[in-house]
C-alpha cells in the first residue's frame, strides 16, 4: 500500500498542476479574444464613423443645406445625426460634434460644387488612440472631374469601442479646402 501512495501523491499532485495551469491558460486566451473583439468593433466604429464623415453631399443629406424649411431641417438634422453618427459615438462627443458641426464642416466645403467619397481608410493603432488616413475623392458636380486628398487625424475610443475624440493634424482642413478651390 505505501508503494502505491509513493505513486500516487505524485501522480495526483502532477494532474492538479495540468489541470490548473489547462483553467488558466483558457481564462488567458478567452481574455485576448475579448480584447480583440473589442478592437475589432473599435475599428469597426471609427471606418463607419470616418466615411459618414468624409461622404456627400448627396440626395439623402441635401437638406442640411436648405435653409428654407427651417422647422423641420433642425429635425430632419436631429435624425441624421441619430442614424449616421449615434451608433459609433459616445454621447458626449455626438452633443460637442452637434455643436461645432464637425460632422458636416467638409460637406459644407464641399457643397455645392463637389461631390466627396471615401475611397480607403488606414488605422494604425496606438497606446491610447488610433491613428488615420482617410483618402477622400472630391468629384466635381459640373464637369466631373475627380483628385484625391488624404485627410489624417487621430482617434480615440472608450472600452466598447465607441469614439470618444477626434483630431485632425494640424492644417488638414485647410489643405482640404485649398484642394476643392
Amino acid at each position: 500500500m505505501s508503494k502505491i501512495k509513493k505513486y500516487f501523491q505524485p501522480l495526483i499532485l502532477l494532474g492538479v498542476l495540468l489541470l490548473a495551469s489547462g483553467c488558466t491558460n483558457s481564462d488567458t486566451a478567452r481574455g485576448n479574444s475579448e480584447e480583440a473583439g473589442a478592437e475589432s468593433a473599435a475599428e469597426q466604429n471609427i471606418e463607419a464613423f470616418l466615411e459618414n464623415v468624409f461622404t456627400g453631399p448627396n440626395e439623402e443629406n441635401e437638406f442640411l443645406f436648405n435653409f428654407e424649411d427651417l422647422e423641420g431641417r433642425g429635425e430632419r438634422i436631429s435624425e441624421y445625426y441619430q442614424d449616421n453618427f449615434q451608433p459609433y459615438m459616445s454621447e458626449s462627443l455626438l452633443e460637442d460634434f452637434i455643436n461645432s458641426n464637425g460632422a458636416v464642416q467638409f460637406l459644407i466645403a464641399a457643397h455645392p460644387d463637389y461631390v466627396l467619397a471615401t475611397e480607403e481608410i488606414t488605422l494604425e493603432e496606438n497606446e491610447d488612440y488610433y491613428t488615420f488616413a482617410a483618402e477622400v475623392s472630391y468629384t466635381n458636380k459640373e464637369s466631373n472631374e475627380s483628385d484625391t486628398v488624404t485627410i489624417n487625424g487621430n482617434i480615440q475610443t472608450d472600452e466598447e469601442g465607441l469614439v470618444t475624440g477626434i483630431q485632425y493634424h494640424r492644417g488638414e482642413y485647410e489643405e482640404f479646402r485649398t484642394a476643392l478651390n
